[in-house]
Parts: structure tokens; sequence; C-alpha cells
């Protein structure tokens, strides 16, 4: 949902990047995910779970 509606979760990381540029240029830039691979996820090999069969027609377009 966060593709194609406007919240703080997609104005904070905007907002942040524009203060740093306003100071000085980054040298380089973090990026964290909730996806991860561990040891242990990876000897697993667990599967994809696909869960598309509920959300806006807005959403199915991006």
């Amino acid at each position: 949902m966060n593709t194609i509606e406007t919240n703080p979760y997609i104005k904070a990381p905007e907002a942040m990047g524009k203060s740093i540029l306003e100071k000085n240029r980054p040298l380089v830039a973090l990026v964290v995910s909730a996806h991860c691979l561990t040891r242990s996820t990876l000897a697993q090999k667990p599967g994809i779970i696909y869960d598309y069969g509920v959300f806006p027609d807005e959403l199915y377009k991006v």
C-alpha cells in the first residue's frame, strides 16, 4: 500500500534525504530491508508465500 498511498512511512525517507542533501552530499547510503537471508533460512530453503488476493486494483497496476 505504501506504493500507492502517501503516508508518514513514505514521507520520512524523502524528508531525511532532503535534509541530508541540504547539509552535505553523503558519501554512502545504507538501506535496510525487512527481507533477510541467514544461514538457517538458506539451509531450510523456505518456500515463497504469495498473498496478492485482497489488494486494491490500483496496486496491481503498479
